[in-house]
């Protein structure tokens, strides 16, 4: 039991490193879909894996559930926190690049007027 719920946490996990790439690099749509699509091959891997050396290959409702358990407690205790504490350092970053551009925009102006005043 123990093995599936810490499966669950590795698998959301893995998934929070894929939304947080997406936060941090733009990609086109068919790209995050090729993204997804390993992803959930990955997970297909994974659990049967579990289920093959844990149960012979038996499928087993609990076991499934667990997972489950292990993926919905990750997002609810690491995930959501882990996220929201990203999402406003990026925030944070992307108004201090705004106000340099803004700051070197005037610099620039102000360079050119100068060289105006000069002639």
């Amino acid at each position: 039991m123990a093995s599936c719920l810490g499966l669950g946490g590795w698998l959301m996990f893995c998934y929070d490193l894929l939304r947080i790439s997406r936060l941090l690099f733009s990609a086109k749509s068919w790209l995050v879909s090729l993204e997804d699509f390993f992803y959930w091959i990955y997970v297909s891997l994974s659990v049967f894996s579990l289920l093959y050396r844990q149960n012979d290959g038996i499928l087993r409702s609990y076991v499934i559930i667990a997972v489950l358990l292990g993926m919905l407690a990750y997002d609810r205790m690491i995930s959501r926190n882990m996220l929201k504490v990203l999402q406003k350092m990026l925030e944070r970053i992307k108004i201090n690049n705004q106000k340099r551009k803004k700051f070197r925009k005037k610099i620039s102006e102000k360079r050119q007027i100068g060289d105006t005043d000069e002639e």
